[in-house]
C-alpha cells in the first residue's frame, strides 16, 4: 500500500527505531498523528528473530525502497541517530525532509529538545511515556517496547504538523531551516560514518594549553 501511494506523489512518514544492545530491535512508521505500524525485527521468544530468514530479507527490501523512494518524505526526531542504523543494517542512505529536533533548535536555540519536552509544547493529548520503553532491560515484553515505538511516531508526526506552519509563514526562519535540515544533516551524516581527520600532536599541545 504504501509503494503504491509512493508511485502516485510525495507521501510524509513519521519513522524511529529501537534498538538494543546495538542492533535495530523494530521499527515504526506514522502515516499520521493516530496512525501508526511497529515492525518488529527482535523478539525475546525466538532468539533467531521474529521473522524467517526469507521474511526479513523481503521486509529489508521493501523498507529499503520505501524510505529512498524519491516521493518519501521522511520525518524523525534526530535522524542522524537513526541514518546510522539504516546504513549498517539496510545499507542505505537515508535524509530527514523534516527533523523536529532540528527544526525545534531553529525555533527556540537553547531549549530542551528531547521529544517528550517537544510533545508537551506541541501535542493536543500529550501524556509523558517516555519511561515505558526507552531503555529496554529483561523482563520487559516485546509488546511493551513495540507500543511505545508507535506512540514515538505518532508524537513525531503531531510535532511536526505544529511546527510547520511557523517554519513556512517566516522567511528568514525557513532559511535557517533549510540549512540546517538539507544542507548540514547530510554533511554530518557523512562524517559520521567516515570520522574526521584529527592532528594529534597539535591536539596534545591544545590540551596543554587549556589545562594551564
Amino acid at each position: 500500500q504504501l509503494r503504491l501511494r509512493l508511485s502516485k506523489g510525495p507521501v510524509k512518514l513519521s519513522v524511529d527505531i529501537e534498538t538494543r544492545g546495538g542492533h535495530t530491535a523494530c521499527t515504526g512508521i506514522a502515516t499520521s498523528k493516530t496512525e501508526a505500524i511497529c515492525i518488529p525485527w527482535m523478539c525475546t521468544d525466538k532468539k533467531e528473530g521474529y521473522w524467517t530468514a526469507d521474511e526479513e530479507l523481503f521486509l529489508w527490501n521493501e523498507f529499503r525502497e520505501i524510505l529512498t523512494h524519491r516521493n518519501c518524505q521522511i520525518i524523525g526526531q534526530n535522524w542522524l541517530y537513526d541514518s546510522q542504523y539504516k546504513w549498517r543494517f539496510f545499507f542505505c542512505k537515508t535524509y530527514p525532509w523534516w527533523d523536529t529536533m532540528v527544526t525545534h533548535h531553529c525555533m527556540l536555540p537553547g531549549t530542551p529538545k528531547g521529544l517528550d519536552y517537544l510533545a508537551s509544547l506541541h501535542c493536543e493529548h500529550y501524556v509523558y511515556w517516555k519511561d515505558d520503553g526507552r531503555l529496554w532491560k529483561p523482563g520487559m515484553g516485546d509488546d511493551q517496547q513495540w507500543k511505545y515505538n508507535c506512540q514515538d511516531c505518532v508524537y513525531t508526526f503531531e510535532i511536526f504538523e505544529s511546527q510547520q506552519p511557523a517554519i513556512e509563514k517566516d522567511e528568514r526562519l525557513r532559511s535557517v531551516w533549510e540549512f540546517q535540515t538539507h544542507k548540514l544533516v547530510p554533511m554530518l551524516f557523512r562524517a559520521m560514518l567516515r570520522g574526521v581527520k584529527i592532528d594529534l600532536a597539535n591536539r596534545a599541545k591544545l590540551a596543554i594549553e587549556i589545562t594551564a
